[in-house]
Formats: structure tokens, sequence, C-alpha cells
């Protein structure tokens, strides 16, 4: 089966749509039943090195990222898009919603990770007309439509007025062998050092966007008891003016860590040295930080919203996230019961490990080798057979 992977996601790796793309990509080059190729459209050619790890050919195009995938709706460009990446396969497999405004002769499998700019209020402008009008060409080109969990897929469904067993889901997964190895005291001492990381520690891992929530996460710890502030500090991984200055205003700006971004390197020892890790987004399409932090042995409390419980598995403490004293009840709770906390811990471990790359590579790879029989129960997006 020769297949194209669009690797316009790829070198973004601090977004989670490009960690997808990379493992997933980094997954199906083992398969020895696919001949892959790969495109990418950019004027730079800094991505270079990134496609380079890989052992199929990448073909990288000169036409500008905004001509092929442009944020306004614009007319198809003159040339199909087999012709600007020199690419005759017989599917194309888009890893983010986006489509170029080129013909496509092959089958189209399409990634839809979320429905966030739907269902969350952001501060860019026209962005929900934008993502409407590219689920609307999603929903009239692809061949195959797949999301990263029942969530999504049922929100998915619902917005495409489709039955949700025609949206295939291949979750996201996590490293497991990279998170869960005890990290030794001295790397730790080092990436203690790196991040300025206080000795015990609350954390929320990730971005600073409205819909993540962490205003409320700061609320909550500003509930906490002082002498309970005093022994467990708040780390964010990112630092915010708005949230520094709301931190200020609470009286706990000296208890609030904001770090700069985490590397991968340095991502279990951040993850192994905190009491909890923290997600009470309002909406996610799955929440990567949930399994991550899961994988490396720490406890979890998110929001019993949108796909966390999902990805909880039973194993996080879920709390609503526009009830902010609850969150601070659900951290009081971890950090004081060591009988929970263990519980949480174990329940924790078994649930990341159910969340692999390689489980949802094969999905990708059903899709594109379909079983002998059509009404074969592992293939959830049947309508769309491919031959």
């Amino acid at each position: 089966m020769k297949v194209h992977l669009n690797l316009q996601s790829a070198p973004n790796r601090t977004s989670g749509i490009g960690v997808y793309t990379h493992e997933i990509a980094t997954r199906l080059m083992l398969r020895p039943d696919l001949q892959l190729r790969g495109g990418f459209s950019s004027l730079r050619t800094r991505s270079v090195p990134l496609f380079d790890t890989y052992d199929f050919p990448v073909h990288l195009s000169r036409i500008p990222e905004r001509l092929l995938y442009p944020a306004r709706r614009s007319p198809s460009l003159p040339m199909s898009y087999n012709t600007i990446m020199r690419d005759a396969s017989e599917a194309f497999l888009f890893f983010s919603n986006r489509l170029p405004v080129a013909r496509i002769a092959g089958t189209v499998i399409v990634v839809v990770h979320d429905l966030i700019p739907l269902r969350i209020p952001l501060e860019l402008p026209g962005l929900v007309d934008r993502y409407r009008r590219q689920l609307e060409e999603i929903h009239r080109r692809a061949d195959v439509i797949v999301t990263v969990s029942q969530s999504s897929r049922n929100d998915i469904a619902h917005e495409l007025d489709m039955e949700p067993e025609r949206i295939a889901i291949a979750a996201n997964g996590v490293r497991f062998e990279d998170l869960n190895p005890p990290v030794d005291r001295e790397a730790r001492a080092s990436v203690r050092a790196r991040y300025a990381l206080p000795d015990r520690y609350i954390l929320y891992f990730g971005g600073t966007r409205p819909y993540k929530n962490v205003a409320r996460i700061i609320e909550a710890y500003s509930l906490l008891n002082p002498a309970a502030r005093q022994r467990v500090k708040l780390v964010i991984t990112r630092r915010d003016a708005d949230l520094q200055e709301q931190s200020r205003r609470l009286g706990v700006q000296d208890s609030v860590v904001f770090t700069r971004p985490v590397s991968d390197d340095d991502k279990a020892a951040v993850y192994q040295m905190a009491d909890t890790t923290v997600l009470v987004s309002l909406y996610e399409g799955f929440g990567i930080p949930v399994i991550e932090a899961m994988a490396a042995g720490t406890p979890v409390i998110a929001s019993n919203v949108s796909s966390l419980p999902e990805a909880c598995g039973g194993a996080g403490l879920l709390v609503d996230p526009l009830d902010t004293r609850a969150l601070a009840e659900a951290l009081d709770r971890v950090l004081d019961d060591a009988d929970l906390r263990r519980s949480m811990i174990a329940s924790g471990l078994a649930n990341a490990r159910r969340f692999t790359w390689d489980a949802s590579a094969d999905t990708f790879h059903r899709l594109l080798t379909p079983p002998a029989r059509p009404d074969s129960p592992e293939r959830v997006s049947a309508p769309f057979a491919l031959s």
C-alpha cells in the first residue's frame, strides 16, 4: 500500500498534534507492507533535520504554507496535491484538521483532534467560522475521519450530523518507558536547579490559554491552609503575566512558581518530583498530561468534563472545573491522605499503560489495510473501507 503522510504539523513538537504526527509516522514506517512518502510545504528549510530521521522520502514543497492551507476561504490551486508533492500514493493521511486547497487523487484520511474552538470561547477573531469551514471541508472530502477519544468522536459526529461509528478512534499515547523509570537523585537535583523548583509542589503542566482554566487552579491554591501553602508550592510550567498578576492579587505570589517550558529530557523528573498534577481544563480532546503524569507515578486531579474522565480511566480524582472550592478540597485530600495517594498512583500506572502509540499506529494500519471480512468488528469505520 502506497501511503502519503502529510507532515505539516510534525516540526511543532511542543504541540499535541505535532507529537501525534511524529509518533504515528515513526511507527507506520516500521510496517513492511506500507510504502510511505511524506510531504511538507514551506519556504523555510529549518525542518529538514527532523525529516532526515524518517526512513522514507519527504518531499519539501516550496509553495508557502499560507497558500496551500489558507486561513480564509480560497479558490483551489490549479494543480493537484499529488502534483505539488510529486506523489502518486493510494492513500493520503492528514494529521490535523486542515486540508490543502488542491484536489487530492486518492483516499483521504483526516485526524480531527477536538472541537475546542467550537466549544470554548477563544480570543482569536474569526477562529470559529474558520474552524467550522475546515470541518465542513473535511466532511465533504475525507473518506475516513479519525479522532483521539470517544468524547471527541461524539462531539464531531454531532457537529457533522453523522453516526459516531463512522469515525475511527486512535488515541494519544504515552512513552511509558521514558516517564516511568525513577530519575536518580543527581538528575533530579539538576532539573530542580534548572527550573528553580521547590522541594514539594503541585504541578500544572501545559499552556495557559483561558480554556486551560489555570486561573482557577491558582484561586483554589489560595484557599488552602497557609501552612499547606508554606509546605507545598504551586508550579506552572509557563510564564504568563496575567496569571502572575493574579497570584499577586491573591497574596500567594511567593508560593507560585512560573517556569519556562519544560524540555522533553526534563519532563520525567518534573512529573516525578510533583506531589500531584492538576489538569482542570474546561474542554480537552484528550488531555495528554493526565497519562504522562500517571506514567510518572504522580496522582492526578482532573476535570469531570469532555474527554478527561475517559483519559483518567477511573484513576484520577475528578472535579467540576468551575467549582474552585471543590478543587481546593481535592488538593487537600491528595496532599494529606497517604493511602489515597498510594491507591491513585497504582491505578494511574495501570491506566497509563493502556495508552500506547503502538496501539494507535495499529488503528491506522488497520484503516490502511482492511481485513478480508468487511464486517470485522475491529474496523471501527467499516463504511470507509479502503482498497
